[in-house]
């Protein structure tokens, strides 16, 4: 973590309030002592930056928002260069959506910058017990810029994926002495060949006597994949579904969701059913919940 300080001030014959500071990224946080100021004052803006996963020259920019009579802003650009210690790139292990079936490969690079970062060695990679194949790091250099130096690590699934989300870790044991354990995140979003924007849908507190409409959308997985003919029910009969083409958008279709006026009050816990043709995924389902409430009082 690495903290910068910045002095503001007033330079205006009259106060300014409302003084508030807006980050553009979660890897820094900002404070200020003071959130108005009379003519002549100055207070101090604080940035503490996380480098966490981040590598090479960053530039972000906070914008500091007050108001004069009227609202204004002022932007602080904010760079950095990460160069010391051992840079991951990525930060963790991210294969993103993957389809159900498959066993996806990627790889992280663990480097450092020659002239301000160390040499290592990684000793070991710890991965979850059976997921991945024996993990075995090999020497890298960057063709683009020689300077960074170090490892890259692969990850490979051991077994076919099943639908939902992967998240574990793994861990790098280095024989660097300011970072001989390194974790690494290593998550991914496995879906069908039918994929579905919402698999699970909140509709909150819905009013009894009151409608209310939601929607998700549905696709192929990939080009590769037809979805053949589609057809949408419930399975309570609760809500009410129906399906159609997405208008200006080939391929896809929008799923809406129904709470009709007449509803009763309780619970909603509903499965719909997504039907298509596609082999081993005919029926795909989107879990639907949310509470309809007896309205009191006259």
């Amino acid at each position: 973590e690495h903290v910068a300080t910045f002095r503001y001030s007033n330079a205006t014959d009259a106060p300014i309030a409302r003084i508030r500071a807006v980050a553009d990224c979660g890897c820094y946080g900002v404070t200020l002592s003071d959130d108005e100021l009379e003519p002549g004052g100055a207070g101090t803006l604080t940035v503490r930056f996380r480098t966490l996963g981040f590598s090479g020259r960053l530039t972000k920019h906070v914008s500091v928002v007050y108001e004069t009579g009227a609202r204004q802003s002022a932007k602080l650009a904010l760079d950095m260069h990460v160069r010391a210690g051992v840079i991951l790139e990525p930060g963790r292990m991210h294969f993103g959506e993957v389809l159900a079936g498959t066993k996806p490969d990627g790889s992280i690079l663990a480097h450092f910058s020659d002239g301000i970062g160390h040499p290592f060695r990684i000793k070991a990679v710890a991965t979850p017990r059976g997921d991945f194949e024996r993990v075995k790091a090999v020497r890298h250099q960057d063709e683009r810029d020689p300077r960074w130096k170090g490892w890259r690590v692969p990850f490979r699934f051991a077994r076919p994926l099943e639908k939902g989300v992967y998240s574990k870790h793994a861990v790098i044991h280095t024989d660097s002495e300011s970072h001989p354990r390194i974790r690494i995140p290593i998550t991914a979003t496995v879906v069908g060949k039918v994929w579905v924007r919402q698999p699970r849908i909140y509709l909150g507190m819905v009013p009894q006597g009151t409608e209310r409409r939601t929607h998700t959308v549905v696709r192929a997985f990939d080009p590769s994949v037809e979805l053949g003919k589609i057809e949408a029910r419930t399975k309570g009969g609760l809500i009410e579904v129906t399906v159609a083409p997405l208008p200006g958008r080939p391929g896809q279709y929008r799923v809406e969701i129904r709470v009709p006026e007449k509803a009763p009050a309780g619970p909603i816990d509903e499965v719909v059913e997504v039907l298509t043709e596609v082999p081993g995924e005919r029926v795909t389902e989107i879990q639907v919940k949310g509470r309809v409430f007896e309205k009191r009082g006259g």
